[in-house]
């Protein structure tokens, strides 16, 4: 609405220009309200993303670190060649996974 328009109607017809303005206002609110749940919901989602992100970082660093200690740079153990038992590797929950757990589930 251009000001020259807007000081017209309010010469002409000033309770109609207010009611429209009014509604102007109440979508704008509406519009405004929506956007800022959707600013909340970007946040949590950002926060999330960044706590998996430190995590999956923190993770690779300590199975980085048990890989360089269990198995040397150079692929032995004090000199020997080794074979790792991973057997206990799958425990969750203080219950040990059955073998044809394994095999069917691509472990």
């Amino acid at each position: 609405m251009l000001v020259s328009e807007l000081i017209q109607r309010l010469c002409d017809n000033p309770g109609e220009l207010a009611d429209e303005l009014c509604s102007i206002r109440n979508m704008l609110c509406l519009k405004r309200d929506s956007l800022e749940r959707r600013i909340v919901n970007i946040n949590k989602v950002m926060r999330i993303c960044v706590d998996v992100r430190s995590r999956l970082d923190r993770n690779n660093e300590e199975i980085g670190n048990l890989h360089d200690e269990l198995i040397g740079p150079s692929g032995t153990h004090n000199g020997e060649d080794t074979e790792l038992d991973l057997s206990n590797l799958y425990i969750l929950s203080g219950t040990r996974l059955k073998d044809e757990d394994l095999d069917t589930k691509g472990y």
